[in-house]
């Protein structure tokens, strides 16, 4: 590290983000800091206008701005891995050319927040997320709900989420990427890992950057092959880290690779391919199955397909169903994949602290707010069992 050169480094990577490569310059050269910080640019072979427009604010910003231009597509991984190297600050920030930050003062508080948690091997901020479609703010992330004060890499294992734009950590805690980093589909999370490695992850419960959802962005997985694939590189990313670690945080690896071939099995069900579960889900040991810590007792609230997919599921896992509940009347009284078919007003009779209600169908919110009047809490005594994420949570 120079310690006459920069105090922050912030890297962006940039692939044809003409239409928000502009915002994104502009909310790091107007931070307000007390030290020096320098921006570094690696635009991976835009095919738009992307790197006039980088050219420009260089020529407005020579002594902030450090643009570099490939003139071959590294693709995003190598690329990250490049400018990463070229990072000569004390600490590194995040900022994917498609987003922003909405706070000038985000890199003096981060910093602060560094320095004055020295034992942090890297922090983390609340961030807006912006659709594009809708062209509306509708999220924060990680939600209220769902934040602690410091995170550890027990719990990336476990794909705690952390928006790679709200992220600084200290340079150079580890030498190189290990090769099998740049097979993987996203570089963040393994980022995250390899430094959450040497010190837990500070939160700051700040609003300081935006996250735009978009049809180009990496996380608009739209076929199931696509996330079949990437559901399977996340499988090998935690084989390569047990690798890696030699073992150190096997039983998390295991668990969270578990959770990951149960949610393969997941989609496999969900287009009439049970064979395949089956396969996926062949050596997976009951007790290694993270479900039902207190083993309560399951009821399906719906009687159509999604119902009959979730027992499927349950049918492999080896975990048995207690009945269904259903508000059509004439349903009632009678029979479902073998289980006995009764009126919401059944779950009344039930310690609802011993029973996960899951909810199989269309009319989530109905349902939902059908449950609430019942005073049951969503997360805690029902789940949507159509969001194989919400799923994943009690598996």
């Amino acid at each position: 590290m120079n310690l006459l050169g920069p105090t922050v480094s912030v890297y962006m990577v940039t692939f044809n983000h003409l239409k928000y490569i502009e915002q994104a310059i502009e909310s790091v050269v107007t931070q307000k800091t007390d030290f020096p910080f320098e921006l570094i640019i690696a635009d991976d072979c835009s095919t738009d206008r992307t790197t006039e427009i980088i050219e420009r604010w260089h020529k407005s910003y020579p002594q902030i701005i450090k643009p570099f231009y490939h003139t071959i597509n590294l693709g995003a991984q190598r690329n990250f891995s490049k400018i990463i190297e070229r990072c000569q600050g004390m600490y590194t920030a995040i900022l994917d050319g498609d987003d922003y930050w909405c706070s000038k003062e985000k890199l003096q508080k981060q910093v602060d927040f560094m320095k004055q948690n020295p034992e942090l091997s890297s922090s983390y901020h609340r961030t807006k997320v912006f659709n594009e479609e809708s062209k509306s703010f509708t999220a924060a992330m990680p939600p209220s709900s769902n934040t602690v004060e410091q995170i550890t890499i027990h719990d990336l294992f476990n794909d705690y989420f952390i928006p790679s734009s709200s992220v600084m950590f200290k340079t150079g805690l580890f030498r190189k990427f290990p090769e099998w980093y740049f097979e993987l589909p996203i570089g963040d999370r393994p980022l995250h890992i390899l430094n959450s490695h040497h010190g837990p992850i500070g939160f700051l419960n700040e609003e300081m950057s935006v996250y735009r959802i978009h049809s180009q962005g990496i996380w608009s997985l739209k076929h199931y092959d696509e996330l079949e694939l990437h559901l399977n590189k996340k499988i090998f990313m935690l084989q390569q880290f047990d690798h890696y670690f030699e073992g150190a945080y096997h039983e998390d690896i295991h668990n969270a690779i578990s959770r990951y071939r149960i949610l393969l099995a997941i989609e496999k069900i969900k287009v009439n391919n049970e064979q395949a579960a089956k396969e996926i889900l062949a050596d997976l040991m009951p007790e290694r199955v993270r479900y039902r810590k207190n083993n309560k007792k399951v009821v399906i609230f719906g009687t159509g397909q999604f119902a009959v997919n979730f027992i499927k599921l349950c049918g492999l896992l080896g975990i048995q169903v207690a009945y269904c509940v259903d508000n059509d009347t004439n349903r009632q009284g009678n029979h479902f994949q073998q289980l006995p078919i009764l009126a919401p007003s059944a779950l009344l009779s039930e310690d609802k602290t011993e029973l996960s209600v899951f909810i199989c169908s269309m009319y989530y919110k109905d349902i939902s707010s059908q449950l609430v009047k019942m005073d049951f809490v969503e997360n805690v005594h029902y789940f949507d069992g159509l969001n194989s994420e919400a799923i994943m949570k009690i598996l």
